[in-house]
């Protein structure tokens, strides 16, 4: 006979279990694990092999009866709704997006029925293997299972993180154009409906914020951007929490002045609605000037977030006043920028190699 446990026949419900005293607690265990999932015992020779692995667990010194209880409390698929709620208040709905999607699609198909603790570095290669995604799209999806890991470390569910496998994202080049690209799209985008693309232009922010921008956000020798517009079209904080400052230069404060007055919070607004831009009625109108214009077509974001800080590169501002101006939290993204403007590189050489003797 097993030294842990006694095989034992529920008569009512005519299934066979496991009655064991663990930790001065008596569970009656009903459930074996196979290939992945959970069966229950109808048999007494299912008894006798759930026997012989629980007893190969308690030898191994990882027997949990928590693994085999049918509400399954610290498997993937329950914690991972818990976690969800727990961190509903602390992300935006972006990111609750973002999750849930990883979570729905990759993350619970293959890995929702392990038990928590038992998720390996080499289950989590197997994974890594199969998710459907590019590079960026196998990195969010792992980001997030590290996330809900992390957090589950932290609550004192699991003693241990697994080493999780490294996706490397080869640098993507920024696109973008020059003032005089800009200015011929902009001709191209009727009076009214200008102010928010000139906006963009002149201090590089988000379409998001642009649509978002308050008035309340307007100061004498500044503007504020602090929230932004999310895929619902709901007003929340901007991307990183932290409000940015641009400081109200001349031209800026001419846009702001001229443009039409049709909503008491929201400075931009849709000339046929009277509301806010929607991010499909702003990409609408830009696509359609890119094509009236002649320029090939290219995203809002990159024409004018993307365009302002290379041309701020081009004409030799300092890169880390770009990065504090776009409120960059790493240099990343602002190296990206002095990498996809050549005339930096042009004008550094012309210093060297064009003096004349």
């Amino acid at each position: 006979m097993s030294k842990w446990g006694k095989i034992r026949k529920n008569k009512q419900r005519g299934t066979w279990y496991v009655d064991i005293t663990w930790e001065g607690k008596r569970h009656h265990i009903y459930q074996m694990p196979i290939n992945g999932g959970f069966i229950t015992c109808t048999s007494e020779a299912n008894a006798i092999e759930l026997r012989s692995i629980i007893n190969s667990e308690i030898e191994r010194g990882i027997f949990n009866p928590a693994r085999y209880k049918s509400a399954k409390p610290m498997h993937l698929s329950a914690y991972a709704d818990r976690w969800l709620e727990r961190i509903q208040s602390s992300i935006s709905s972006v990111t609750m997006h973002d999750y849930k999607n990883s979570l729905k699609n990759h993350i619970l198909p293959f890995l929702g029925n392990e038990y928590l603790p038992d998720i390996s570095s080499d289950k989590l290669k197997d994974f890594c293997n199969q998710i459907s995604r590019g590079d960026k799209g196998k990195k969010n999806v792992l980001g997030c299972l590290h996330k809900l890991m992390s957090d589950a470390y932290d609550a004192g569910h699991i003693t241990r993180i697994p080493k999780f496998p490294t996706v490397k994202i080869g640098k993507k080049a920024v696109i973008w154009i020059d003032k005089e690209d800009q200015q011929i799209i902009l001709e191209k985008i009727q009076p009214e409906d200008r102010y928010i693309f000139e906006f963009m232009r002149l201090t590089g922010c988000r379409p998001s914020e642009a649509r978002a921008f308050r008035k309340i956000d307007i100061r004498k020798n500044h503007i504020l951007f602090r929230v932004t517009f999310d895929r619902y079209e709901k007003e929340v904080e901007i991307k990183t929490k932290i409000e940015r400052t641009y400081p109200m230069i001349e031209p800026l404060k001419e846009v702001l002045d001229k443009a039409p007055d049709r909503d008491l919070r929201y400075r931009f607004t849709y000339s046929v609605t009277g509301k806010p831009y929607t991010r499909s009625t702003i990409n609408r109108i830009w696509n359609k000037a890119c094509d009236s214009a002649g320029v090939p077509r290219i995203k809002l974001y990159n024409g004018t977030k993307h365009s302002l800080g290379c041309q701020m590169i081009n004409a030799g501002v300092d890169k880390d006043v770009v990065r504090q101006l776009f409120g960059h939290t790493s240099r990343e993204m602002t190296d990206a920028y002095a990498e996809a403007s050549p005339v930096t590189l042009r004008n550094a050489l012309n210093k060297v190699v064009g003096i004349k003797k």
